[in-house]
């Protein structure tokens, strides 16, 4: 989860969640894979729920597709069971009510080079 929030984190962090995040990153890798990826598609922070989106690849040409943002809106997108939408609900709940701010980080797929207009197109799956 750490690796993924870091990759959909800016290449160069610049607020303190982010750099946390890279921070965190950095301390639980053994091979930091950053500089062998760029990024090829930035949806950048928008919402009613802010979500961004980074689709980063490497010379041989493999790609991560990284997602943060509000966890509500990743919870709609992530196509979710009755169930599993309220034992999210619940575990969020807990969460919040302790005071913690909550991120919300899933991981996605997309083939070539056409990129969709709208992030909330792209499909993924919640970590």
């Amino acid at each position: 989860v750490i690796e993924m929030a870091m990759w959909a984190s800016e290449p160069v962090p610049f607020d303190t969640m982010e750099r946390a995040l890279h921070a965190a990153y950095a301390k639980q890798t053994d091979k930091d894979e950053r500089a062998h990826f760029r990024m090829i598609h930035e949806y950048p922070l928008s919402g009613h729920q802010p979500v961004m989106t980074h689709v980063l690849e490497d010379g041989t040409g493999r790609r991560i597709v990284a997602v943060k943002g509000a966890p509500e809106a990743l919870a709609v997108r992530a196509a979710f069971t009755a169930a599993e939408q309220q034992q999210w609900r619940t575990v969020l709940n807990q969460f919040t009510e302790q005071g913690f701010r909550v991120l919300g980080v899933a991981t996605g797929s997309f083939d070539g080079s056409d990129f969709r207009e709208d992030q909330s197109q792209l499909p993924i799956e919640v970590l």
